[in-house]
């Protein structure tokens, strides 16, 4: 599960505790929570510690939103990320133009080589999904695989998914 936490948010003093509170009442453990921050986040110290907090209790941090405003990979250096969510206007609608699926390519390169996993937003078609397994993306998030929903939504999609992925096993015995 992913939360979005913002700046505002993070230099509060009593966030994780916050965090930890809506953990426990929806029963699931810090291990399978992501915390999903901006670029901004991580510029000032006092919001750094929280993220560092978060991570030694067993969240997961991710940086949300790569690629959009002041991207700094100098942030990097002094924060280590536990993923890397590439904003949407990195995959191009049209998936041809070369300048930005090299700049794709290569950014993913990059998050591969000191080992930050990088999940890549804005799948819309099949030809979007084709060239990121051809460049080696590991995850990958869009309307391609689904539109946002609700909890409840969420809950009859899995199950749906998982008596379709039944049956095609099924059938291929």
């Amino acid at each position: 599960m992913h939360i979005n936490v913002s700046v505002v948010q993070l230099v509060r003093s009593e966030v994780v505790d916050q965090i930890i509170a809506l953990c426990e009442q929806i029963q699931a453990g810090p291990q399978r929570i992501v915390i999903e921050v901006t670029e901004s986040a991580i510029h000032s110290l006092s919001t750094r510690k929280q993220l560092n907090r978060l991570q030694e209790i067993g969240f997961q941090v991710a940086i949300d939103d790569f690629g959009v405003r002041y991207s700094s990979f100098q942030e990097f250096k002094v924060f280590t990320y536990d993923m890397v969510k590439l904003d949407n206007s990195m995959m191009n609608s049209e998936g041809n133009c070369h300048r930005t699926n090299a700049l794709l390519e290569n950014l993913i390169r990059l998050f591969n080589v000191i080992d930050a996993p990088v999940l890549v937003e804005g799948f819309e078609t099949e030809d979007h999904l084709h060239f990121c397994r051809d460049i080696n993306c590991q995850y990958m998030q869009g309307y391609f695989f689904a539109k946002p929903m609700c909890a409840n939504d969420l809950a009859k999609y899995i199950t749906n998914f998982k008596l379709k992925e039944d049956s095609e096993t099924s059938n291929n015995k």
